[in-house]
């Protein structure tokens, strides 16, 4: 069997929402997922924390990276671009909370 499918995946969720980020880590809980879950509050920690820079220095090197569209600041579509020029190769999903009929308005 390939010791591969035994390692927990590290995971990269950048969400501003305590309550997303609450709900995320019981659903991760409920699922007795073992990946580790790493959160940064916005798309500059998510930044900071991918360019391992300050407290970030020992910041492991995410699996997939998990990114929610709409937050304060640097938004979810810029955190995006800036993420092109960095030295990750962790699958990015992007995630929102904006319904279809928001965005047609």
């Amino acid at each position: 069997m390939d010791d591969r499918q035994h390692k927990p995946v590290d995971i990269l969720l950048i969400e501003d929402n305590p309550g997303d980020i609450f709900l995320t880590k019981k659903a991760f809980k409920t699922c007795k997922m073992s990946n580790r879950l790493y959160v940064a509050e916005d798309g500059y920690k998510a930044i900071s924390f991918l360019k391992k820079e300050g407290e970030n220095k020992n910041a492991v090197t995410p699996d997939l990276i998990l990114l929610d569209l709409m937050m304060p600041g640097m938004d979810g579509m810029s955190c995006l671009k800036a993420l092109k020029h960095i030295s990750c190769d962790a699958p990015i999903i992007v995630v929102t909370a904006l319904s279809d009929e928001v965005k047609r308005q």
